[in-house]
């Protein structure tokens, strides 16, 4: 009987696995850099746009 680690990297589904595996990794990396980065600018963008409807509401 072969071991896990051997059936792993001698066979072609082992390899599909291996692929599937950092596939997922890399998607799950991508998306929390994606979604990271997209709240920033959302909440960058809150700001400025707050600061410029302060600006327009001062009585002055």
């Amino acid at each position: 009987m072969q071991s896990a680690w051997t059936s792993l990297l001698t066979t072609d589904y082992g390899w599909m696995t291996v692929a599937v595996f950092v596939f997922m990794l890399g998607m799950g990396v991508f998306f929390v850099l994606f979604f990271r980065r997209r709240i920033r600018d959302e909440e960058a963008g809150a700001r400025t746009q707050g600061s410029e409807v302060l600006k327009q509401h001062r009585p002055g």
